[in-house]
Formats: C-alpha cells, structure tokens, sequence
C-alpha cells in the first residue's frame, strides 16, 4: 500500500527501505519513511485522498496467555505456517504470554497500534515441552484432584485424559493415564532482547575427578 500511494515499485521501495522487512509499517514505530523527491509529494497527495480508508490489512495481537503456534494460530484465524513466518517464530516454541504477534486486521478493528506497543512490543517465546504418556496406580482413596496435585497437573487435564469428571475418584489399584512433561537435563536457556532470538548452550556440569 505505501508503495502503491508513492506510486513506485514494491522492489524500489523495499530496496530504500530495509527495515520493512514485515507485512506492515506501524505509524508509531516506524513514523517516516524513504522516498525519491518527487514521488514524496505523490505519496502525500494519494494519501490525503484515501482519508477514511483501512490502509493497513495487519494489525497486533497480544497473546492473553502463554500458547502453543497451533493455538495461537487458531484463535486468530491464520495458518500456523504464516504466523509462524510472520512473526520469526521458530519451530516447536511456545509462545509466552504478553507477547505481540502481526495478525490479519478483521473490519472489525478500527483502533490503531499504540505507541508503546509499536516501540516496546515483542515475540518472546520458550522451547516446547515433550509429553510422555504414564500409567500409574491409584492408591487407597485417590481422587482426580489428589493426583493431579501429586503430579503437578490439572485436576481438569487429569481428568480428561482418563474420561472423567474433575470431581471423580478412583477405585483402589485402577490404572490413571498422565501425560507427563519430559524433563531434560541440558535444556537451552532463550532470551528474546529487540526482536532477536538468542540460545546460550548448556553449560557442562562434568568434572575431571583428581587422581589419588
């Protein structure tokens, strides 16, 4: 659209403007723009009559919890690949609550980025946790909400992996179904600092042992 008000190529404008790098210019972090002397008046004159016009077809989305891409894709009517690419979101990551995601603008959305948002907002995400599935035994009057406290899970998550109320108890010996996450002993350490994804390896907890 900036382009198409300037009246020059997507390449030329890309090509003066490199850090429009995503599907769209946000007035508040990005408040001018690069263009040659004489398409900047075009660009201006254009602009002024497409007053009252959606100029934008992107807009910013807050995650209201931390979600998985899948979710998150779901729940703003994009295909996980595209939010994915959109947002530099790397492969089996979670993205963490707070975060600010490009999304398609809806008809609905009229309202425009604030500026704190357009300046200060950003992806952050967390490496994916593995579930193992795990049967257990239920004790002497073990309840759903007994052993999800046990576990450290959902009492609501319990009971739906085993076909069951949050209020059931279970008989003395029957089998529970737990997907448990998998705990790994060199898990990486990720840092979103301006938009960048920084990974610091494991630091080795090895030691030579002294010889006698």
């Amino acid at each position: 659209m900036a382009a198409r008000l300037a009246e020059v190529s997507l390449e030329d404008f890309k090509a003066l403007n490199p850090s429009a790098n995503r599907p769209v210019l946000l007035a508040a972090g990005t408040p001018q723009i690069l263009l040659p002397w004489d398409q900047a008046e075009v660009f201006q004159k254009n602009l002024a009559k497409s007053n009252g016009t959606q100029l934008a077809s992107w807009t910013v989305w807050i995650a209201p919890t931390d979600l998985k891409t899948t979710e998150a894709a779901k729940r703003v009517g994009m295909d996980e690949g595209q939010l994915r690419s959109v947002n530099h979101i790397p492969p089996r990551s979670v993205i963490k609550s707070g975060s600010t995601l490009l999304v398609p603008r809806g008809h609905r959305v009229e309202t425009d980025v604030a500026s704190h948002i357009a300046d200060h907002g950003q992806v952050g995400t967390a490496p994916e946790q593995t579930s193992r599935r795990t049967t257990v035994k239920a004790s002497r009057a073990e309840s759903v909400a007994s052993v999800a406290k046990r576990y450290g899970v959902s009492a609501a998550a319990v009971a739906e992996w085993n076909g069951l109320t949050a209020q059931a108890s279970f008989a003395k010996g029957q089998k529970i179904t737990l997907l448990l996450p998998v705990k790994s002993g060199k898990a990486l350490k990720t840092k979103v600092s301006g938009g960048s994804r920084v990974s610091a390896k494991p630091a080795s907890t090895s030691r030579k042992k002294a010889r006698r």
